[in-house]
């Protein structure tokens, strides 16, 4: 059920990249420190001084380059792989004051917030990410995906303890859809509780 954002396990998939900010041009220097970083990762197994390696790499991209929206996505998905959760809450927050109405920079940060026991702080995330959903959806006759924002509409819904009104919503678009994979994907979500998604969706994982 896993589609984290960038990092090596690219797993991004258009039920949640509604917004992805315009082509950017990255800094050279830090695309190459990038680069080096998931390189690294895919050649130096769990060796704890190659993690502290590819942590400094990321870093320091963003730190050259710190309106790269990839640059910090594979930060925060490296942070949130490895378990360093109050560390994947403050890049998720930078991220967030960096592109404020991209959904999947919010839902991260509201994701990383409940997992590190910022329960309101969450909350105001996903009101938020509600809000924009709202808006987008409001545009239906001009959005290609207005299925797919539903979707994550619903979703967000559960995470803001609104169950029926969100488990509504994604049970009548699973009776309407017809491919395999976003059936089984909407599914996990009518029959999942609260804390499983949480934990099924942090960065990285």
């Amino acid at each position: 059920m896993k589609y984290a954002i960038l990092f090596l396990f690219v797993l991004s998939c258009a039920l949640h990249t509604i917004a992805q900010p315009v082509k950017y041009k990255v800094n050279p220097k830090a695309k190459r420190l990038d680069d080096s970083a998931i390189k690294m990762f895919t050649t130096c197994g769990e060796m704890a001084d190659c993690y502290k390696k590819i942590n400094y790499l990321l870093d320091e991209a963003v730190k050259i380059d710190s309106k790269w929206y990839e640059g910090w996505a594979n930060l925060i998905s490296y942070l949130g792989r490895t378990d360093q959760y109050e560390k994947c809450l403050v890049a998720s927050k930078k991220l967030v004051q960096y592109y404020p109405e991209v959904p999947e920079a919010i839902f991260n940060c509201g994701i990383l917030q409940y997992k590190t026991k910022h329960p309101a702080d969450a909350m105001a995330s996903f009101n938020k990410l509600l809000r924009i959903y709202d808006n987008l959806l409001q545009k239906k006759p001009i959005i290609p995906n207005y299925k797919d924002v539903l979707t994550q509409k619903g979703i967000t819904l559960l995470l803001l303890d609104k169950d029926f009104e969100g488990k509504n919503i994604l049970r009548d678009i699973y009776n309407n859809e017809s491919e395999p994979y976003k059936k089984s994907y909407i599914a996990f979500y009518i029959n999942k509780s609260k804390a499983e998604i949480i934990d099924d969706r942090i960065p990285g994982k």
